[in-house]
């Protein structure tokens, strides 16, 4: 199993009222998937605790034929990863993933 690789943006950190938030990118490579997702906490950005996270943009995904969603589940605290099936109903997906994608990553106050 590979690394999961989250770099934050140079510049892309930012105080909104009371709450840091940064843009970070989570980079798979060959990682294999697992049910529930990639699980992140506070100190994966240098947080005091994840309030939540958005996402914004696919930098890779593993088909251009195919729809994907990533998604942050706040009650396991993991990030998942949804794919269309040929019913076109989103299932989590499996296996091994190459992909990349930008969130917006927010904290509680600090």
């Amino acid at each position: 199993m590979a690394a999961i690789v989250w770099t934050k943006y140079g510049d892309g950190e930012d105080v909104w009222g009371r709450r840091r938030c940064a843009f970070w990118t989570m980079t798979l490579s060959s990682t294999t998937y697992t049910a529930g997702g990639m699980v992140v906490s506070g100190s994966t950005f240098g947080l005091k605790a994840v309030l939540g996270m958005w996402h914004v943009a696919n930098v890779t995904l593993p088909s251009s034929t195919t729809s994907y969603v990533f998604y942050y589940n706040s009650t396991t605290g993991g990030v998942q990863l949804f794919v269309s099936n040929t019913s076109s109903a989103l299932v989590e997906t499996s296996g091994s993933i190459t992909a990349a994608a930008t969130f917006l990553v927010m904290s509680v106050s600090d």
